[in-house]
């Protein structure tokens, strides 16, 4: 049990504080690669699941600017939807949204598989 001022926190603003240091240290640390994080097409086909979650982890370009504005928005939906909605809605959307993207991926690559060759195998996120 915490006990002090941090026992005060509530849980919801621990989990977006938690979210943002693991996403800065993800983009700032040079021994971790985003792209062992990052999903691709063939890497959910290949049943690796898993890093359609961890990819929510990465940030592509210059962290600072995204994550000081990802803050923001958090702070704004905790504020407006508690926790357990906010998560609930943002691995939905994330994961759907790649999905989606990956479902189109696949669309284009019936009609023309070498326009698409790179985009399936690559995952979403270079690494730095």
């Amino acid at each position: 049990m915490i006990r002090g001022p941090l026992a005060r926190i509530p849980a919801g603003v621990c989990s977006v504080l938690a979210y943002l240091a693991a996403l800065m240290v993800i983009a700032l640390d040079p021994r971790v690669h985003g792209s062992a994080l990052a999903s691709s097409p063939a890497g959910v086909a290949a049943g690796r699941l898993l890093q359609l979650l961890s990819s929510g982890l990465v940030v592509d370009g210059p962290a600072w600017p995204q994550i000081a504005l990802l803050a923001i928005v958090l702070s704004a939906a905790l504020r407006r939807l508690g926790a357990g909605r906010l998560w609930a809605v943002a691995v939905a959307a994330h994961v759907g949204a790649t999905l989606l993207a990956y479902a189109g991926i696949g669309l284009l690559s019936i009609l023309d598989q070498q326009l698409t060759s790179q985009v399936v195998r690559v995952p979403t996120m270079e690494s730095r």
